[in-house]
């Protein structure tokens, strides 16, 4: 059977082994795989290569071959491109590892980035001096040289299985956070109602004890650390304290819902409506998206501890 070959076409890796297979004349099938579009990530390729990279070649059903240089040695075989004797053999060796290591993430890298459109260069452009490139981050041209037009560099390709991740961690944060407000508002009635009367009512107060709140947990747990004893503790102050840098912004959400509905729908519905418009804005508003969280986070931390301290005054223990 003919040879089958798996590539990625901007791929200097899989370049290279198309170039030889066309220098030997030899007769293959070309399989285009597109890595940006999830076709590496199906349990079909898996089974061709569990690391799930180009290229791949086909020697027969279920033998495949991975790894470019691999597949470099393999197709020269028998040819005069890889020598008999030990030393020659080897220098071809070297020259590969030094392909690999030296002229594939400078010159392979950057071939690769402006096929797939990461970095453009207008025609006019020209580059003079040392240019530094990195694969995994963007071109840096070294000050002594000089760019005659405009070097511009576009955002990264994110490959689909990371864009579905993204979104869904977004969903299911949301949700998260509407399910624990309302188990909240339900199963700690009185603390959660106050808590919401404090954030709607004096939210400047709140946010200055939720800053204490914010602050002096962390100053706690350090001396604590440092005995046996206090470790356990210290962890479980920790760990109330994450709970609440998540859950803390509820009653400043639910305050600003009931304020937009103005009364209308009741606990549940304000706290739908406020988590959706603050998660907006704060994706919407990336540059401020901290400042929006923060402002919640001090009012509703405050807002749950004056709550707690006005239920402490009235049932003392």
């Amino acid at each position: 059977m003919n040879l089958r070959l798996y590539d990625y076409a901007a791929s200097a890796n899989c370049f290279k082994v198309r170039l030889l297979l066309a220098q030997l004349e030899r007769p293959h099938e070309r399989v285009a795989v597109d890595i940006f579009d999830g076709d590496t990530l199906t349990d079909e390729y898996a089974r061709i290569n569990p690391f799930r990279s180009t290229p791949v070649l086909e020697l027969e059903p279920d033998r495949h071959l991975i790894e470019s240089n691999a597949i470099l040695v393999y197709l020269a075989d028998g040819t005069a491109l890889l020598p008999d004797g030990p030393a020659e053999r080897s220098e071809v060796v070297r020259w590969l590892i030094y392909e690999q290591t030296d002229v594939m993430p400078a010159i392979g890298g950057l071939r690769f980035r402006l096929q797939t459109g990461r970095l453009a260069l207008e025609d006019e452009a020209v580059i003079g001096g040392d240019v530094l490139y990195k694969a995994s981050s963007e071109a840096r041209v070294d000050p002594a040289s000089a760019v005659n037009g405009r070097l511009t560099r576009r955002d990264v390709i994110t490959p689909v299985w990371a864009k579905v991740a993204s979104r869904l961690f977004v969903v299911f944060s949301l949700l998260g956070f509407v399910v624990a407000g309302l188990l909240a508002a339900w199963v700690f009635r009185g603390w959660s109602s106050r808590a919401l009367t404090a954030a709607e009512q004096r939210p400047g107060r709140s946010a200055v004890i939720g800053l204490g709140i914010l602050l002096v947990p962390p100053i706690l747990v350090l001396p604590l650390f440092l005995t046996l004893v206090g470790i356990p503790v210290a962890l479980v102050i920790l760990i109330a304290w994450v709970c609440a840098l998540f859950l803390g912004p509820l009653p400043a959400v639910t305050a600003a819902g009931k304020r937009l509905l103005r009364g209308r729908g009741g606990v549940a519905a304000a706290l739908v409506v406020g988590t959706v418009l603050w998660r907006g804005a704060m994706w919407l508003l990336p540059l401020i998206a901290l400042l929006l969280y923060l402002a919640a986070l001090l009012v509703g931390l405050g807002a749950y501890g004056a709550a707690a301290w006005s239920l402490r005054r009235e049932h003392p223990a």
